[in-house]
């Protein structure tokens, strides 16, 4: 038996095809959703896996070293800043992931984002929803600047969504695709431009915190902050001291530093609008990404003649 671990709820959510095509090619599949019970599983159980499917949960070389006939690791997203990639090639442990797949679903949240902050839509909401019925005044997006920090596959959908806004937009990246009215600009200046700043940049050392005390002092006071991409951009503790003095207009955040454990500030605030970290999740995305794991499955495992 080939034993195929998935820890993220999401694979295979709404199709049964990846998993239809894994039977075929004799995987089993076991889940333990957010890696919580691996270290109990028997020895026959840890000696079967071959293949993990992994959403955020960390996978560190403590993880790797229960699994000895590990061979693929399949990020069931874009990022991989939860996995320890030294140690993954320190085993001889193939990562893939499927950058792009969730590129629509990830820009049509920025865009709601942007929208639902700048027109207070989420406050005004809860204000009827407390029966009242006042009168909020927001900002328009058509004729604003929008700074893209972070132009791949998601920033480049964002951006051609913007243009049905009219929308000038301004894009930050270390590579410079050809895209048709967009000025490439660094980063600094896209921030201090931008009306509206969305970030949608990997994680690393270099881009940790470029959100930070100093570079929120270079924004418009009128400014607003859309973080769809990981939580580590943004410095919260600044982004917060911002927030409450109205340093900047407002803020709309999918993610953050430490998910499911917000720092209770941001409960406070009527100028920050805050999901779950949903942006990749729709059906759509969820469907090619599940199938995007599988195919890279199948082709590893078969150049390596797993079976």
């Amino acid at each position: 038996m080939r034993g195929l671990l998935v820890t993220t709820v999401s694979f295979c959510k709404y199709t049964s095809e990846p998993l239809a095509m894994l039977e075929e090619n004799g995987f089993e599949i076991i889940k333990d959703y957010g890696l919580k019970n691996i270290r109990s599983f028997n020895e026959e159980q840890l000696q079967s896996i071959e293949a993990m499917v992994v959403g955020l949960e960390k996978v560190d070389a403590s993880i790797m070293d229960l699994l000895p006939n590990l061979k693929i690791i399949a990020k069931h997203g874009a990022g991989v800043d939860n996995i320890d990639l030294a140690a993954a090639k320190e085993r001889n442990i193939h990562v893939s992931n499927v950058p792009g797949a969730n590129s629509n679903a990830v820009a049509d949240l920025a865009i709601g984002l942007m929208i639902d902050v700048s027109r207070m839509i989420s406050r005004a909401d809860r204000s009827v929803r407390s029966g009242k019925w006042e009168r909020f005044y927001g900002n328009e997006m058509a004729g604003k600047t929008l700074s893209i920090l972070g132009f791949g596959a998601i920033g480049q959908a964002v951006a051609r969504r913007a243009m049905g806004f009219g929308m000038h937009i301004l894009a930050y990246d270390i590579v410079r695709p050809d895209f048709a009215c967009i000025e490439f600009v660094e980063a600094e200046e896209a921030i201090r431009r931008g009306d509206f700043i969305t970030l949608h940049l990997p994680l690393t050392e270099s881009t940790k915190n470029i959100i930070n005390k100093e570079t929120i002092a270079l924004m418009k006071p009128s400014a607003y902050l859309i973080n769809t991409a990981r939580g580590g951009l943004i410095d919260e503790e600044a982004l917060l001291d911002a927030l409450e003095s109205n340093r900047i207009a407002g803020a709309a955040l999918d993610v953050f530093a430490h998910e499911g454990n917000l720092d209770p500030r941001f409960f406070q605030l009527d100028n920050v609008v805050l999901t779950p970290h949903i942006g990749g999740f729709s059906q759509e995305a969820i469907n090619t990404i599940s199938m995007k794991c599988t195919e890279a499955i199948l082709a590893y495992c078969g150049q390596l003649v797993c079976a």
